[in-house]
């Protein structure tokens, strides 16, 4: 189980970057020098449609690890990026309701690449035959709640509870 867990975060690391990319504009020196804001970064993720897809996500070292087949729909995220008045690193994220992951064949597969994929695949190097197929069709519906990671700046937390050192 604990492996699921950790190739559905891989799964949804690889495809963030992917939507954070969707619509940045360029913008030049003059723009950028005129530019004023609140303090910090909030990105909104929207994936709606057909979503996300991933032919595949392969590790490899002697053997590999592959996940095919990857589809993202339905998420609607905020994140927000701070540094606070103590130079604490401060991440947020939006609760996510009803976000659709799956990996491997699809329900109806419409052509051979898609009805051949697996969900999460053992190889062995210079082997094909030695393959090992270890999910396939799997889709999950996620719930999450909001969350903040804080990284704390000790240095700043060294000075006020140490005044010596």
């Amino acid at each position: 189980m604990k492996f699921l867990k950790k190739a559905t975060l891989a799964t949804a690391i690889a495809a963030a970057p992917f939507a954070a990319n969707a619509d940045l504009v360029a913008l030049d020196d003059a723009v950028m020098g005129n530019t004023t804001g609140q303090a910090g970064v909030t990105i909104e993720i929207d994936i709606a449609g057909e979503g996300i897809s991933i032919g595949e996500v392969e590790y490899i070292d002697e053997g590999s690890l592959a996940i095919e087949n990857i589809q993202i729909n339905n998420a609607d995220i905020t994140q927000t990026i701070d540094v606070d008045a103590d130079g604490n690193l401060v991440m947020g994220v939006s609760a996510i309701t009803d976000l659709q992951l799956s990996i491997g064949n699809t329900d109806n597969p419409t052509d051979a690449t898609v009805a051949s994929a697996s969900g999460v695949m053992l190889r062995q190097a210079g082997t094909p035959a030695n393959n090992a197929e270890l999910v396939n069709n799997l889709s999950m519906q996620l719930d999450m709640g909001a969350s903040t990671t804080t990284i704390y700046n000790m240095s700043a937390y060294d000075k006020v509870n140490d005044p010596d050192g």
